[in-house]
C-alpha cells in the first residue's frame, strides 16, 4: 500500500445498478451522489471517476483523513438512500478485506 501511514485511502463505492431506476438517467442519478460525496468531503478527499458495471455502479474517491473521511462517506451514502449492500471498498491489496456495507 503505497498510502500506508499517511491517513489516505483510494477507495470505491459500490451501488447495486437496480438502484438506478431509469437507464436514460445512470450517470445524472450517480452524478447526484457523486456532488454529495464531494461537497461533503470538502478538504477531507478528491472525487475521482466512476462507471458502471453490468451488476454495479462504481464511484472512485481519495480520501485524506483515515476514519473521519470513511464516516464522512458512510453517511452521505445513508443520506443519499442507497440500498443495502452498497459498499465502501479498499483498493490496497492489504485492507480489501476492510468493507464497508450498508
Amino acid at each position: 500500500d503505497p498510502l500506508a501511514g499517511t491517513g489516505a485511502d483510494y477507495i470505491f463505492i459500490a451501488i447495486d445498478v437496480v438502484f438506478f431506476s431509469d437507464i436514460k438517467k445512470l450517470t445524472q442519478d450517480r452524478g447526484v451522489i457523486e456532488d454529495a460525496l464531494a461537497a461533503a468531503l470538502r478538504t477531507n478527499g478528491r472525487m475521482l471517476g466512476g462507471a458502471f458495471g453490468n451488476q454495479n455502479a462504481y464511484i472512485d474517491l481519495m480520501v485524506f483523513d483515515g476514519h473521519n473521511s470513511i464516516e464522512i462517506v458512510r453517511q452521505v451514502l445513508v443520506e443519499q438512500k442507497l440500498p443495502g449492500g452498497t459498499s465502501i471498498n479498499y483498493f490496497a491489496k492489504e485492507k480489501r478485506g476492510h468493507r464497508i456495507v450498508l
